[in-house]
């Protein structure tokens, strides 16, 4: 996860040129991807496990928190951000972060109209 963000990053400044919008804009994507993905795979377990009690993390008044980890987990991750500026040689890899976005998309999609996976 840590090489997602660290992509994201590079390609939101050299679009910007904004180091702490880039940070910024790079984890709030990934978290919500990161939701995005959770989200999915949870409401599509729910036909296989009982994991109702995590799908209230995502009902009104604790999505909240919800968020808020995410977003605290992914700046973890991402620090220390002295670091980021080392690897400005490596080439962001543009396909991993594409293909992610369209994974945790799907997943969410069909986890949202296709309720579970039964068997």
């Amino acid at each position: 996860m840590k090489r997602f963000i660290t992509d994201l990053y590079k390609i939101i400044y050299q679009l910007t040129g904004y180091k702490t919008l880039s940070i910024g804009l790079a984890i709030v994507y990934l978290s919500a991807l990161n939701l995005l993905t959770l989200y999915g795979l949870i409401f599509l377990l729910k036909g296989l496990v009982k994991v109702t009690a995590l799908l209230k993390l995502f009902a009104f008044p604790y999505y909240l928190i919800t968020i808020v980890a995410m977003l605290a987990f992914n700046y973890w991750l991402l620090t220390p951000l002295k670091d980021l500026s080392k690897g400005k040689r490596i080439k962001p890899l543009v396909a991993p972060i594409i293909v992610y976005s369209l994974v945790a998309i799907l997943l969410f999609l069909y986890g949202r109209y296709f309720e579970t996976i039964n068997f």
